[in-house]
C-alpha cells in the first residue's frame, strides 16, 4: 500500500528511506552477484538500480518553502549540542529507568 501511494504522490515528496534500505539490504545480502553458473545476476542489479533510481527521483525536485528567519535562529542558537560522552551518559541513564 505504501509503495502504491508513493507512486501516486505528487512532488515534492519525502519518502520513508527505510523501505529503500530494506530493498537494498535484501538485494545485497539475500542474493549473489554472480550465479553458480558464472553469469551475472541481473535481477539483483536491477533491484538495486530500481531502489536507487527511486531515491534520486525524489531528490531532483526541490522544496520551495520560504525562509523562516526565526526557525533558522532557533536551530543555530537555541539548540543544545551535547558531546559524545554526555550523550552516552544520557543514554545509559535512560536505559536504566
Amino acid at each position: 500500500m505504501y509503495r502504491t501511494s508513493l507512486k501516486e504522490a505528487k512532488a515534492p515528496c519525502l519518502p520513508y528511506i527505510g523501505v529503500y534500505l530494506n530493498d537494498l539490504i535484501y538485494a545485497e545480502s539475500g542474493t549473489p552477484t554472480v550465479l553458480a553458473n558464472g553469469k551475472v545476476n541481473f535481477f539483483k542489479l536491477a533491484t538495486i538500480s530500481k531502489a536507487l533510481s527511486s531515491i534520486t527521483h525524489f531528490q531532483k525536485i526541490p522544496y520551495t518553502y520560504p525562509m523562516e528567519l526565526k526557525m533558522q535562529q532557533w536551530f543555530t542558537f537555541s539548540m543544545v549540542v551535547m558531546d559524545e560522552e554526555l550523550l552516552l551518559q544520557a543514554s545509559l541513564r535512560a536505559e536504566s529507568d
